[in-house]
């Protein structure tokens, strides 16, 4: 004996139709479900936009404005910092230019007094030294010798 039903079996095609209205009434009922709690969402959006239009933007406005502001002076701040290292880069240059210069001059002001040159300042005054010593002695030897 066999259990399975011949596809002409008119029962089976009822089974069948019955299914099909069953799974279509089904998803005529989940289209509805879907579109009425849509349309309840939209209405809460927009009841909820229309709230935030009708409060007062004071509050809000100002709360947005201050990264705004704080974006700027953080910028500017940053600039202002650059812009002071970036000076002091070049005063210090300047600065150490004028260094150098100075201790140029002082070195030839120095090899000027004390150098070894024969123009210098030590030299000359070890030249007459040497003479001031020549005539003292000559003073000495002439008061200690007396007059005929």
């Amino acid at each position: 004996m066999s259990t399975r039903i011949p596809p002409d079996d008119p029962s089976r095609a009822g089974q069948e139709a019955s299914r099909f209205e069953e799974r279509e009434k089904l998803r005529q009922d989940y289209v509805d479900d879907l579109r009425r709690v849509l349309s309840r969402e939209v209405s809460e959006s927009r009841g909820r936009i229309q709230d935030t239009l009708e409060q007062p933007m004071v509050p809000d406005m100002v709360y947005r404005t201050s990264p705004n502001i704080a974006g700027w002076v953080a910028t500017l701040l940053q600039s202002v910092t650059l812009v002071t290292i970036v000076g002091c880069a070049f005063w210090l240059g300047s600065l150490s230019t004028t260094v150098s210069n100075t201790s140029q001059k002082l070195d030839k002001l120095n090899d000027g007094i004390v150098g070894i040159s024969k123009d210098s300042l030590s030299n000359r005054l070890a030249t007459i030294e040497t003479k001031l010593d020549n005539i003292d002695k000559k003073l000495e030897s002439n008061q200690q010798s007396p007059r005929k």
